[in-house]
């Protein structure tokens, strides 16, 4: 006695169906019910099937194309213009709250002087799905070993339950004075070490590399995707250093800071004074631009988009080496007195 077999399709889902396929095109697979081979003929999308088992023995697996992906995201490949969230401008204005000056300006030039930034309304910094906003942080500051310095973290919430994918390749500051950078660098540092020295990290992932008795070598190293999982945030590009030898460290990424030259014949505020600016005419912008996707191929992608200008011009020097993480806060505090106590004021250090 003969006894016939049948196909099995198996959706991505996990459900079994025994069935006869009756063709597969390029969207959709055509199959009738096993047990009821005289009955209706049924589609189902290539997109929901993970593989077929033929009564024959061989298996066919399904994988998507970037179109029929697209499919399953209202037919978009490419870019997707995204809408603000309701919240978008409230974010934005956060960044224009009044500044609390603490001193009173003397008659006298400014040598030095730092930007007080503010976000234009020209913003999109809130989506449905994703949320950028621009967060002090204090560091250690490597550059000479020792203190603390505040920088500015671009934190991105991810608003959605699905992952969201940042490709930094594609996610930019571009300065005024038109530099640029992106925040992947295919750059790789390696560091060796004898085996009774030790390396000094900062927090962050490394990727340790070959050892032997006497030294081991640590190479670091950025993956160009930054994966934010759903309800969660991360920083766009983080503060990390490893140190070299006493007092000697490299930077392997940072933070954001505000700095700028103004050209010679440009005016200079006042010694504790300031000038004030509007977007047209500030002497100093950023603009940060992320590029993501829900999808980890990118067959579609939208992106944020935040522009800073200098506000205003402020006649002093903030740098400041205190040994104390509290130090370099109350040492700014004696110039801009909401400085830290309201996280939407942003200044350049």
């Amino acid at each position: 006695m003969t006894v016939a077999a049948q196909d099995t399709i198996v959706l991505k889902d996990g459900e079994l169906l025994e069935a006869k396929v009756i063709k597969i095109g390029e969207s959709e697979v055509e199959y009738k019910k096993w047990s009821n081979p005289d009955g209706p003929i049924y589609t189902l999308k290539r997109a929901h099937i993970f593989t077929i088992k033929y009564a024959n023995g061989e298996k066919e697996l399904f994988t998507e194309s970037a179109a029929q992906r697209a499919e399953s995201n209202d037919g978009v490949v490419g870019f997707i213009h995204k809408q603000p969230a309701a919240n978008n401008q409230e974010i934005i204005d956060s960044y224009k709250t009044p500044i609390q000056f603490a001193k009173s300006p003397k008659e006298k030039a400014s040598k030095s002087y730092f930007p007080i930034m503010a976000m234009s309304d020209s913003s999109l910094v809130s989506t449905d799905d994703l949320e950028m906003r621009i967060v002090p942080k204090r560091v250690f500051d490597a550059a000479y070993g020792s203190g603390y310095l505040v920088k500015y973290a671009i934190e991105l919430k991810n608003k959605s339950g699905k992952t969201i994918y940042i490709d930094l390749a594609n996610s930019f500051r571009i300065n005024s004075d038109g530099s640029s950078k992106s925040y992947h660098s295919s750059e790789q540092t390696t560091v060796s070490q004898g085996s009774g020295t030790g390396v000094g990290i900062a927090l962050g992932g490394v990727a340790i590399g070959t050892s032997s008795q006497n030294t081991v070598s640590t190479t670091f190293t950025q993956e160009r995707i930054l994966v934010i999982p759903p309800y969660s945030t991360k920083e766009l590009s983080e503060h990390k250093y490893v140190q070299l030898k006493t007092n000697q460290y490299k930077t392997i990424s940072d933070l954001e800071a505000y700095t700028f030259e103004l050209p010679e014949e440009a005016p200079r505020p006042n010694v504790n004074g300031y000038l004030s600016y509007t977007e047209a005419d500030a002497p100093y912008a950023v603009k940060y631009i992320v590029t993501y996707s829900t999808q980890p191929d990118f067959t579609n992608y939208a992106t944020l988009q935040a522009n800073l200008y200098a506000r205003y011009l402020y006649g002093g020097w903030l740098y400041s080496n205190g040994i104390g993480q509290d130090y370099v806060i109350k040492f700014t505090q004696q110039y801009i007195a909401n400085f830290w106590i309201d996280k939407g004021v942003i200044l350049g250090y």
